[in-house]
């Protein structure tokens, strides 16, 4: 049964990973993969928790130094996510030629529609881009604004909206004009969908964007359901490559901040905490998923992207596994990542209403490791043990689906294994006294014409394809290597296809 189940989800996942849709997210999110990387590394090491080193960090400058790699690639991500879905969108559309150049243009209408701040007046005004909707809350609109330039390009295009040059033109200069009326067509659109913007409540799209999505959020969040509920969109825009947490922390931080502030002051005071529900839950994070590939991964694949994860992930940084293993897109892993945290939201909950579990008393450590913000928050060794015991739970909740995931990556391996093997093991015949390479442009030509067939009067049999060559044998006690050459050499010759073509026989 168990075994019927895996191979419906893996053939369930082979389906939707074909979409169009997903294919382009997951493709720009692998692009920009480095530059997460990058600022995860240097965030953990700006933020390691502990108060020497971020004194020693402070006391030298270095603080602000290793903040500026994290400032532009986190904090600038949707720049380059709105480049990489263009691009990918055109290659995915035929339209490789203006994939470069439709991805600046992308680039181009995005910066059209982020708002601007102006510091000053007069000759000391300093117009600039804050980094507010550059970083992860700018993500939504850039994956709309890449798909749409993307779509919009690749229209124009193919229905040649375009300036055409002389021949004699260089290339590279054709290919700059041919882009313009496209350029001209979007920057006209994006314009006008800034300026129509301005007449709304709200000013611009992005603000727009996060107003209408705070309202619903804000009905749900007088109990543990709209916690769970935050946080399973949250899980959901994870699984589709957006920083969930980035996404949701600021809606989240203004809905429940009375009552994680009103509890911290509790817990100064010594009194008792009567908040149960903070905006804060004990979380194993993606731990549980990690400890999974660790305890039954095979293949290279699996063990390779945990090995590389572990320790960010101990840190709260995620990125690493998401988009390395991936869960980002993956149908395979699409229930476990966005489930895993709301039970967590509901068994702590339960808890705290039972009293088995204190309430949490509202502090917040960033970049500190989950088990121990678990017994900082929660009552010391209680709220630990009941994170060991959460632990477990999420592992029991990732196991049957990392299981199936790994096996589809052993296949994968196996598969791309038995291929190379193939590959080296192909010997260039064309010196043995049996057989003869032909190479043109054309190989399956070749293939069809001498499978198993009489060509001038000889019987071959194809024995092995390497990129544009094919090497053939035949019956050489019949016929010698040199009259058989002879032989194909002149049927070539007169043949109306071959004729035309440039084919080497060795």
């Amino acid at each position: 049964m168990w075994k019927n189940f895996e191979e419906k989800l893996i053939e369930w996942a082979g389906k939707i990973s074909r979409a169009t849709v997903l294919n382009v997210i997951q493709h720009s999110f692998m692009l920009i993969f480095p530059f997460m990387m990058i600022g995860s590394i240097f965030a953990l090491i700006a933020g390691f928790p502990s108060a020497a080193w971020t004194g020693l960090l402070a006391s030298t400058g270095l603080d602000t130094i290793l903040n500026i790699p994290v400032q532009y690639t986190t904090e600038f991500i949707s720049i380059y996510l709105v480049f990489a879905v263009a691009y990918y969108y055109c290659v995915e559309k035929g339209n490789k030629k203006n994939a470069i150049v439709t991805g600046l243009i992308a680039l181009f209408a995005f910066v059209i529609l982020v708002p601007y701040q102006t510091v000053g007046e007069s000759w000391d005004a300093v117009t600039s881009i804050p980094f507010t909707y550059t970083g992860a809350k700018g993500m939504f609109i850039a994956l709309f604004v890449g798909f749409g330039v993307g779509a919009l390009c690749t229209y124009a295009n193919k229905k040649k909206w375009t300036i055409k040059m002389p021949d004699s033109v260089p290339p590279f200069v054709s290919n700059s004009f041919s882009s313009l009326i496209p350029a001209f067509l979007v920057a006209f659109v994006f314009i006008i969908i800034r300026y129509v913007f301005t007449f709304t409540p709200w000013g611009d799209v992005f603000t727009a964007f996060y107003t209408l999505l705070q309202k619903p959020l804000s009905i749900v969040t007088s109990g543990p359901w709209g916690v769970a509920v935050i946080e399973t969109i949250s899980m959901t825009l994870w699984w589709l490559g957006i920083h969930g947490g980035a996404v949701t922390y600021q809606m989240k931080n203004i809905l429940f901040a009375e009552a994680r502030l009103g509890n911290l002051a509790q817990y100064a005071a010594g009194q008792q905490m009567t908040s149960i529900v903070t905006g804060l839950f004990l979380t194993p994070g993606v731990l549980p998923l990690i400890f999974m590939c660790f305890v039954v991964g095979r293949s290279h694949r699996t063990k390779s992207v945990t090995r590389v994860a572990a320790v960010p992930a101990i840190f709260g940084i995620s990125e690493p596994i998401n988009f390395g293993l991936p869960t980002v897109l993956n149908p395979i892993m699409a229930i476990p990542t966005i489930i895993a945290y709301p039970v967590s939201v509901f068994f702590t909950y339960f808890l705290n209403v039972v009293g088995w579990l204190p309430y949490c008393n509202g502090t917040q450590i960033r970049n500190c490791p989950y088990f121990i913000l678990a017994f900082i928050q929660f009552g010391g060794f209680v709220g630990l043990f009941w994170w060991i015991v959460l632990f477990i739970i999420c592992c029991l909740i990732y196991l049957p689906f990392v299981r199936a995931l790994d096996k589809q990556y052993v296949k994968e391996e196996s598969r791309a294994t038995v291929l190379q093997n193939a590959q080296e093991s192909i010997v260039d015949a064309s010196n043995t006294e049996d057989t003869i390479t032909i190479t043109c442009a054309k190989p399956e030509k070749v293939i069809e014409l001498f499978a198993g067939k009489e060509v001038a009067g000889i019987a071959f049999e194809v024995v092995s394809q390497k990129e544009r060559s094919v090497t053939v044998k035949f019956d050489n006690t019949k016929n010698s290597k040199k009259e058989t050459m002879g032989a194909l050499k002149k049927f070539m010759k007169s043949d109306t296809y071959f004729s035309g073509l440039m084919v080497q026989i060795k």
